[in-house]
């Protein structure tokens, strides 16, 4: 059966902050993908994300998401932005963020704000952060409050979900239930998800796109040598973290 594209670039250039992040970039995701995208800092792939959301206007090139705009396709996509800092005397509680989560519906008018509620307790729980509902959100570990944001894109049950470094400040631990997680979702949505753990998004994903402003490698998810130097333009080195798994293909 062929799988219908959820999200459509078609040679993509963009700048973020008067430089330019992404140089004619075609990409096509598919229902149902699950996508890693790896790249060093600076390479454009928080702007992708982006280019995704419409947060972002590209400069030249097409962008189609679930066959229509950018915008107009927003309210159908979950985010999870980078680790981001929260004023520790803020007064929120993390229920609530979550709840922030449901806010577009009524934007939208869809009448589905109720049924938004009602997926609160059990993505809370999911993610493992029901136990912290009535906790101050600033008062939480960079891994906890990260938890949190997932929980709040999740909220929705959005059809399209992007991740913008999901683990960075989260324990070793926790990172694999995440991905298990990831990996469940991935059954119901589509999943495109930033992460600087080449090794670790190998073992989770189905595909990966190499990104260094220029799209490099967009397909399977095995990760070659000649990839990462042409991605990285640098030899790189791969640390399994005690965990052995196989990143590249064979070479002297």
């Amino acid at each position: 059966m062929v799988k219908k594209a959820v999200i459509r670039l078609e040679h993509v250039t963009a700048s973020y902050d008067g430089h330019t992040a992404l140089e004619d970039v075609t990409l096509t995701v598919y229902e149902g993908d699950f996508l890693g995208i790896i790249g060093p800092n600076g390479g454009g792939k928080t702007t992708l994300l982006k280019v995704i959301l419409g947060l972002v206007k590209p400069e030249r090139g097409h962008v189609e998401v679930l066959g229509t705009t950018p915008s107009q396709a927003r309210h159908r996509i979950g985010y999870v932005p980078q680790a981001i800092d929260f004023d520790p005397d803020f007064p929120i509680q993390v229920v609530d963020v979550v709840r922030m989560g449901c806010l577009k519906y009524l934007k939208f008018g869809n009448g589905g704000y109720q049924g938004c509620q009602e997926n609160i307790n059990q993505v809370m729980r999911q993610m493992g952060v029901w136990d912290l509902r009535d906790r101050q959100m600033g008062r939480l570990s960079g891994g906890e409050r990260q938890r949190v944001l997932i929980a709040r894109a999740l909220v929705t049950d959005p059809e399209i979900l992007l991740l913008d470094e999901p683990t960075a400040s989260v324990d070793s631990q926790f990172q694999s239930t995440i991905y298990e997680v990831l990996s469940r979702l991935n059954e119901k949505m589509t999943i495109c998800l930033v992460s600087h753990d080449i090794g670790v998004i190998s073992s989770y994903v189905e595909k990966v796109a190499c990104l260094n402003q220029q799209l490099f490698y967009h397909g399977e998810k095995e990760i070659t040598e000649e990839m990462l130097m042409k991605t990285y333009r640098c030899p790189v080195d791969l640390i399994a973290h005690g965990v052995p798994h196989r990143v590249l293909k064979h070479h002297g």
